[in-house]
Order: C-alpha cells, then structure tokens, then sequence
C-alpha cells in the first residue's frame, strides 16, 4: 500500500514539475511574440508615415 502511495506521489510530482516548466516556457515565447508584434506594428506605422511625407 506504502508503495502504491509513493507510486502516485511521484506521478504528481513529476506532471507538477513539467506544468511549471511549460509555463515558463510559454511566458518567454509569449512576451517574444507580443514584444516583436508591437516592433513590427511600429515599424509598419513608420513606413506608411514616411511614404506619407515623400
């Protein structure tokens, strides 16, 4: 019984420790997208301003 208890324990342990590092991984992966999004919005916007003017 002691056995099947550490079985399980290890089972959640192990899923807690991959959903954190999934986690963090997306974090990282979502603030690059939305970081380089606004950079490129931004660089759009400058171009059709400069066309604007010329």
């Amino acid at each position: 019984m002691v056995a099947t208890l550490i079985s399980g324990m290890s089972v959640a342990l192990y899923t807690t420790l991959v959903g954190a590092v999934l986690y963090v991984w997306l974090t990282v992966n979502h603030r690059i997208l939305t970081s380089g999004s606004i950079n490129l919005i931004g660089a759009i916007i400058e171009l059709g301003e400069a066309r604007e003017r010329a």
